[in-house]
């Protein structure tokens, strides 16, 4: 991978997101993922050997273009017919050759897809609880935050989609199948750790981030929207842990040291929950 140059610290606008994803510093992704125990050796390979976006991705990506930056997704995005013969026939090879020159360097969505994407940007539009921040004609889209984190020492990035300094507030957009249960996406992607790690980077920077909104937009239809607020006791939880995270990061960027699991063999037991379940019963022991 080429690194791309890291910015003074401080907010910066108009960053591309790839040039951003190539600054060789710690974002919340490495951050969650020491906290939850990933060795560092991995989470640097990780760094370095990006995957290929999933499907999914894209369309999430395409969804954020197209509700931040609509300018953009019109440049940037195109609509296939409604009806396309199966792109694994000659009669379908033949047509998406003829779409692609006709549409150039633009990225070709499916009908449905672009449709779906168009219906999901109206149902945010329309939140009440929104409303008055999307229309925030100050708000900053997308900015690159770079910071030193003063107790740990670790130079750090963030790239909010949305801050708005008149209501100190950051809004980060999820696309998702379901939006009944946020809690179990919150904590199983680590959302709580993005927001203190954002809400920490903002404050150093002078832009402080005291409400920080995750807002879950369902890809079917109604398209229903969710917005919701940490609560202070998971941004507490995830400064917690996420300190001696950013410590270990900081002494890998620093001696360029990463280590992976122990060298030596460790013992192992079972489970807390099994040694839970059978404590109090009477086991002899048995030689293996």
């Amino acid at each position: 991978m080429e690194f791309a140059e890291i910015p003074p610290d401080g907010i910066h606008l108009n960053i591309p997101a790839e040039t951003y994803h190539r600054m060789d510093c710690a974002n919340r992704g490495a951050v969650a993922a020491v906290a939850e125990g990933a060795p560092l050796a991995r989470v640097r390979y990780d760094f370095l050997h990006p995957e290929r976006p999933t499907p999914d991705m894209e369309f999430g990506t395409a969804f954020h273009v197209a509700l931040l930056e609509p300018s953009r997704f019109v440049q940037d995005y195109a609509s296939l017919p409604e009806t396309m013969p199966d792109r694994r026939t000659k009669e379908g090879k033949a047509q998406w050759l003829v779409e692609s020159l006709k549409h150039g360097s633009r990225r070709l969505l499916e009908f449905d897809d672009f449709r779906k994407i168009q219906s999901m940007v109206e149902s945010v539009k329309a939140h009440p609880g929104l409303q008055a921040l999307m229309e925030d004609m100050n708000k900053l889209i997308e900015p690159t935050v770079i910071w030193e984190d003063g107790d740990t020492g670790l130079k750090c990035r963030a790239r909010p989609d949305v801050y708005c300094p008149a209501f100190e507030a950051c809004l980060d957009f999820k696309t998702t199948a379901d939006a009944s249960k946020p809690e179990y996406a919150v904590f199983r992607w680590g959302y709580h750790y993005q927001a203190a790690f954002y809400a920490r980077g903002l404050a150093i920077c002078g832009k402080p981030c005291a409400n920080f909104a995750f807002v879950f937009v369902e890809k079917q239809p109604p398209y229903l929207v969710r917005a919701v607020e940490l609560s202070a006791e998971a941004v507490t939880i995830a400064v917690r842990e996420m300190i001696p995270a950013m410590r270990q990061l900081a002494e890998a960027y620093r001696t360029g040291i990463w280590p992976g699991y122990p060298n030596e063999i460790t013992p192992v037991s079972l489970p807390a929950w099994k040694l839970k379940q059978v404590k109090g019963e009477h086991y002899e022991r048995v030689e293996i």
